[in-house]
């Protein structure tokens, strides 16, 4: 068995793989068997809280736009150019787990870094 605060080639590829989607919840199934802040828990966690704010955002834009009543092209345009901007967000995020990931790193993302201290310190 492998020392799991070591960042072995295999851990850093599932790490990666974590900020991709859904597959966070793979992370999280394997977590459970090691201990607190081991690379799998730390890049599974960071995915978990990017997925998430990825899909709230992208609701709260569908419906917070829904909600501007005037020209229905000024709409649609406003609708594309920030599910545009949410996106390059996620890619830029997903990017830099990834890096992090493969070069053996825990560093938390900007934004990440900011909703997990917030989720911490109000579920204490």
């Amino acid at each position: 068995m492998q020392n799991d605060n070591e960042y072995s080639t295999e851990n850093k590829l599932l790490c990666a793989l974590f900020y991709i989607g859904p597959f966070f919840i793979l992370g999280r199934f394997m977590a459970k068997d090691r201990p607190k802040g081991s690379p799998i828990d730390f890049h599974s966690w960071q995915g978990g809280i990017l997925f998430v704010l990825l899909a709230v955002c992208n609701s709260i834009l569908d419906a917070g736009v829904s909600f501007i009543m005037f020209l229905p092209i000024i709409q649609e345009i406003l609708r594309l150019l920030l599910h545009i901007a949410i996106f390059a967000m996620g890619v830029v995020l997903c990017i830099m787990g990834i890096v992090n990931a493969l070069n053996g790193k825990k560093e938390s993302l900007p934004l990440i870094n900011w909703i997990e201290k917030c989720l911490m310190e109000h579920y204490r």
